[in-house]
């Protein structure tokens, strides 16, 4: 399944990191603001299992400060689906 978010999204001063999204599909979002979370990362992305057809796309305004990890973390293997 895809992940999508749109509109204003906002993860602060969260205990464990502020956003963790896993998908097989592709990952987009808009206007992320992850900010002051304490251990991990503000924004956490994944999409490297095996057989996963989309890739890891931000759009709009986003802020990634203060965070015990890093701001933003995204690893995928970058694949698009297919056209045919």
């Amino acid at each position: 399944m895809n992940v999508s978010l749109s509109g204003a999204n906002i993860f602060n001063a969260n205990r464990s990191g502020g956003l963790w999204a896993t998908s097989e599909g592709s990952i987009s979002l808009s206007s992320v603001t992850a900010s002051n979370n304490q251990i991990g990362a503000g924004v956490y992305l994944y999409n490297e299992i095996p057989g996963s057809t989309g890739g890891i796309t931000l759009s709009g305004v986003n802020t990634f400060n203060n965070n015990d990890g890093s701001g933003l973390d995204a690893s995928t293997l970058g694949r698009s689906p297919s056209t045919a």
